[in-house]
Parts: C-alpha cells; sequence; structure tokens
C-alpha cells in the first residue's frame, strides 16, 4: 500500500501540476494603477492550492486566490522580451522580461503590459530561485 500512495504521489507530481515555476505568496492592488504579485521559489505557494505560476514556450500563466484576490485572479499572456539576467552576486542573477498580459480580477483587463523578475542562484550544481514579482500595469484610460 505504502508503493501505491508514493507512486501516486510522484505521478501526480509529474502530471498533475500545470502551475509548478513558483508559489505566488501574495498580491497588492494599487486602485487603477497596477497589481503587484509576489512570486517565491518552487512548487505552488502556501494556502489555496492553485497558488503559482509557470511559463513555457513564450506563454505566462499565473492563478492566485488569498489577501489582494479573494476571488481569485488568474493572469495570462505572452511573454514579448526576455532581458539579458543580470549577475547581483557571485552565485546569482536577476531574470527579467515584458508581458502582454490579460487579467481577471474582480475585473477583466485585456492586453496590459507587466513586468517579471526573479532571482536564480546556482553554487556548487544546486539551483535555486528566490523572491520575484509581477507587475501588471492597469489601463487607467477607462
Amino acid at each position: 500500500m505504502k508503493f501505491l500512495w508514493t507512486l501516486l504521489f510522484f505521478a501526480a507530481s509529474c502530471f498533475g501540476q500545470s502551475l509548478g515555476e513558483g508559489g505566488v505568496n501574495a498580491a497588492q492592488l494599487i486602485p487603477g494603477v497596477a497589481y503587484d504579485f509576489e512570486l517565491c521559489c518552487g512548487g505552488p505557494g502556501s494556502g489555496f492550492v492553485g497558488n503559482g505560476f509557470a511559463y513555457d514556450d513564450g506563454m505566462f500563466h499565473l492563478y492566485y486566490k488569498g489577501t489582494g484576490c479573494l476571488e481569485g485572479c488568474s493572469v495570462n499572456g505572452t511573454i514579448d522580451t526576455w532581458f539579458y539576467p543580470q549577475s547581483i552576486s557571485k552565485y546569482c542573477t536577476v531574470q527579467s522580461a515584458l508581458l502582454t498580459v490579460n487579467l481577471d480580477s474582480f475585473r477583466w483587463y485585456g492586453n496590459v503590459p507587466a513586468e517579471y523578475s526573479q532571482i536564480f542562484c546556482v553554487e556548487n550544481g544546486n539551483h535555486w530561485s528566490g523572491p520575484g514579482g509581477l507587475v501588471v500595469h492597469l489601463s487607467t484610460s477607462e
């Protein structure tokens, strides 16, 4: 029986998690200006099971439910520009990108600009990611 649970655990982690690049810890709304999502490292965030983000083939997906997004916020978009990683220490770099996203929160915002940034580190073959953020700029023309 223990073997079956172990097998199911690994199968679920391999196939059942579409948002596995990192966790979303918090969101702050600056009314009419921006949403600021606090990103973190490894697996999904704490709290609501779906709190996470992923990027694949130029696409970025994020979902967060919690403070700042009590009914849930969903961000989907394309990565327009990856910037060259900036070194911040012997082991760590910051990776940033510009995106065009759709944000569905208490209101839908389509094709708005966003900025992604996160710390990535490598030491002695060990890889880890640190804090980061996604800022979604809301249209103020409406």
